[in-house]
């Protein structure tokens, strides 16, 4: 944690504890490699995804969230079922927007 952030600790409550102390530790570098970043063609950063994956994507995000709204309906958990329906009303204007481009996108075929 920190800077707002959380982040998953694997470990017990003796190794979380432990754990401050091996964060200030330097990282040390293996003998005879050097740090690359990954490369990336050209290819691959030009291709684009396609609406139908996005749609699909989409769709599946919201399935998804449905089952968890009703699962917070059943727990009595209001307060997540509000930012739940907030997120699925994001992605239902998401989709929307997909197929409309996708009908664009027919259309121009």
């Amino acid at each position: 944690m920190g800077d707002g952030a959380i982040t998953d600790f694997h470990g017990g409550f003796d190794d979380f504890l432990k754990a401050p102390a091996l964060e200030k530790q330097p990282a040390i570098p293996a003998a005879g490699k050097k740090n690359k970043p990954p490369v990336q063609t050209k290819a691959q950063a030009q291709k684009p995804i396609s609406t139908d994956t996005l749609i699909c994507e989409t769709e599946a995000a919201l399935e998804k969230i449905s089952a968890e709204i009703e699962a917070d309906l059943a727990n009595s958990d209001y307060q997540n079922m509000g930012r739940l329906c907030q997120e699925k009303q994001r992605l239902e204007e998401r989709l929307e927007l997909l197929y409309g481009q996708w009908v664009r996108e027919s259309d121009a075929e």
